[in-house]
């Protein structure tokens, strides 16, 4: 049972008292005002009269008296535990706050929260402020009522999707025992019983949901605060919902369970998991958000995609599956965020910015699990292999995800781009179909088949890659030219037999190297290719054409550019608009690789002067000049730093020298 400091303070001081104790007595105690101590002595007696007992005794001029029952119940709760103190991390702790104000069941104030995380009351005020901006952002209000402390008030999805999002942290960091528990659930029993029921419809689906889905679920459903439905809210009822097992599931073991709450949870159990057999959703109404989030990218990474139809569709068709995990606070854990997140780190930070794209528009937060799942939509078209169709069929079994799977192929098809892969699987289409012992089939899950096969992460490691190239050897199309078999036949003589083997992959590795990890090693800093030659302060007053023309100067000079790069992005210009100019004042300059770009580079140029394109005010130009489609993600995501700084512009309009934007720009990145 949770008690809040101070009214444990009361019950304390009562419990010892021999006689009435006055208000002004326990004010004074606690150096608090009198109606403090009255809305705490409010909440007591509902705490009282839930447990069957009459309210304290009260007698006007002399004070509080407990009688004989209350003084045994008084004991017993004093004597259990204290609740125990959390020490996070600055993220952590916000998380934590947040779940406290959406879903704690005991009064939720400055005290109560010092109580819990042990930091000062101004770190906690500085905790509140950011957090309330979040609630701004989805039409949530943090009111504060000495009585019943703060109250988030607002629609109850989206106070539930903030909740299991701020949630889930904490529950896959460990915290989620007992006493974290009561502090949210209305009982432990409740939870025990919620949380088994939960796992009955998961075996009887025979399925597997990630841990924190059900344990998130089940807290829920015992968090009074999130309980009900507003009158006015109402779940649109939706066929492929109510005709699933799920539905029925959770009708049968939830019997009282209202109808927008059996669609919600329904809409849980289905949207978490990572293939939804039979769904087809209407893509139309997101395409327009995935071009959207698509020019974003190509703008944030200076990359023009050549498969753009492609990859739109692959996002709407995403968008439209993900849109109820989005709504209705699905934020179920991603086992390949960390792994993705050092892999493609600037890809993934670049992609977090994207997403903004769906913040804003459908009002709702994104996880780093679901930019995770987006990241691997954007990295796996970044690459451009070309594959030749007659190749042996090669076949892919993935069940995580539309987006790992065509991450998986591209990395097969980085290993060696005349391979050609021409199925992706889920288990059940798998099982499903016939196919032929020739075929070679690669799986990230292990199959109950007697057909052999090769099982691999998800994400390759390089064991992996070693024993994928080794497979793919025989798979690989005959080459008329010169070929590792017949470099082998010249080298027989000279070779001994028990290295036969190796020399022969090592050869056939030289001969199809793979992109994809000279790729990995090939992107450079802004450290590596801002110096300060390349940095120049503008007195002149320009147009904006020939402000850039002179704001690539630089870069001509070192040869990385030709003269034709600056009227290719004049060009740009013409076509789309000033999209390159940025908050602050920053204009991020840049045309296609095949535009006249020779080597990797990047100026920057402050202007005295700025420059005008249409609505939009410039005085702060970088031209980059992408070499390739890769090497410069780095770049970019340095450069992302720079744009969100809130500080930076300030303190380049009173640098004093090039030596000073130098510095100013590096240690922004």
């Amino acid at each position: 049972m949770q008690l809040h400091p101070r009214e444990r303070k009361i019950l304390e001081f009562l419990l010892s008292a021999h006689n009435y104790t006055s208000l002004d007595t326990l004010s004074s105690f606690l150096s608090v005002s009198n109606r403090t101590v009255y809305n705490d002595m409010s909440n007591l007696n509902l705490l009282f009269t839930n447990k069957g007992l009459p309210e304290i005794h009260q007698v006007r001029g002399q004070g509080y008296l407990l009688d004989k029952d209350q003084i045994r119940f008084v004991s017993s709760i004093l004597n259990q535990k204290v609740s125990k103190k959390y020490y996070f991390e600055t993220k952590d702790r916000l998380h934590f706050i947040f779940v406290l104000l959406l879903g704690g069941k005991a009064k939720v104030d400055i005290e109560f929260i010092q109580s819990l995380s042990d930091v000062s009351r101004n770190t906690v005020f500085s905790d509140l402020k950011s957090i309330r901006k979040k609630f701004d952002r989805y039409n949530l209000e943090l009111d504060y009522h000495p009585k019943h402390g703060y109250i988030v008030m607002g629609d109850v999805i989206q106070r539930r999707s903030l909740f299991t999002y701020h949630m889930t942290p904490l529950v896959d960091g460990g915290y989620a025992d007992d006493a974290f528990m009561d502090l949210f659930v209305s009982s432990l029993d409740c939870y025990e019983r919620y949380l088994k029921s939960l796992h009955d419809i998961e075996s009887k689906l025979n399925t597997e949901y990630i841990k924190s889905t059900l344990t998130n679920l089940a807290i829920l459903l015992c968090v009074e605060k999130l309980e009900q439905f507003n009158v006015t809210e109402h779940i649109e009822v939706i066929d492929d919902v109510i005709t699933s097992r799920e539905y029925a599931l959770v009708q049968s073991f939830f019997p009282d369970m209202d109808q927008n709450n059996l669609m919600y949870y329904s809409i849980h159990l289905l949207g978490s998991m990572v293939q939804i057999s039979g769904y087809n959703p209407k893509v139309n109404k997101y395409t327009s958000l995935a071009v959207e989030m698509v020019q974003r990218f190509e703008f944030l990474s200076a990359i023009e995609f050549k498969y753009v139809s492609l990859l739109i569709k692959n996002l709407a068709n995403h968008l439209a599956i993900s849109q109820y995990r989005y709504r209705f606070g699905l934020h179920q854990s991603n086992p390949l965020t960390t792994q993705i997140k050092e892999r493609y780190k600037d890809v993934f930070e670049i992609t977090n910015q994207v997403c903004d794209v769906i913040r804003t528009q459908m009002k709702v937060p994104v996880s780093e699990g679901e930019v995770a799942y987006i990241t691997l939509h954007f990295n796996s078209f970044i690459y451009d292999n070309k594959y030749d169709d007659n190749n042996p069929e090669i076949i892919v079994v993935c069940p995580q995800g539309v987006s790992t799977s065509t991450m998986l192929v591209r990395e097969i098809q980085a290993i060696d781009a005349s391979i050609s892969v021409n199925k992706t699987m889920s288990l059940n289409q798998f099982y499903s179909a016939s196919l032929s012992p020739k075929d070679l089939i690669i799986s990230t899950v292990n199959l109950d088949t007697n057909l052999p096969y090769l099982r691999v992460n998800p994400l390759l490691d390089a064991l992996d890659r070693e024993n994928l190239r080794t497979k793919l050897l025989s798979f690989r199309p005959k080459n008329k030219n010169i070929t590792t078999q017949k470099l082998m036949e010249i080298l027989r003589p000279f070779v001994k037999e028990e290295d036969y083997h190796k020399v022969e992959l090592a050869i056939d590795a030289h001969f199809h190297e793979s992109s994809f990890n000279q790729i990995e090693h090939t992107s450079v800093d802004l450290e590596s290719v801002l110096t300060h030659d390349l940095i120049q302060i503008m007195d002149q007053e320009y147009d904006w054409k020939t402000a850039i023309v002179k704001a690539s100067e630089p870069l001509i000079k070192v040869g990385s550019i030709s003269n034709d790069y600056p009227q290719a992005i004049i060009d740009a210009t013409h076509k789309f608009g000033p999209y390159m100019i940025l908050e602050h004042g920053f204009m991020l300059l840049h045309a296609s690789y095949e535009d006249g770009v020779h080597d990797l580079g990047v100026s920057f140029s402050l202007l005295k002067h700025p420059i005008q394109i249409e609505d939009k005010i410039a005085d702060k130009l970088f031209v980059l000049a992408p070499c390739d489609e890769r090497s410069h993600l780095r770049i970019m995501s340095e450069l992302l730093d720079i744009f969100t700084d809130p500080h930076l512009h300030i303190e380049l309009a009173h640098a004093k020298g090039v030596d000073h934007v130098y510095k100013l720009l590096h240690q922004s990145a």
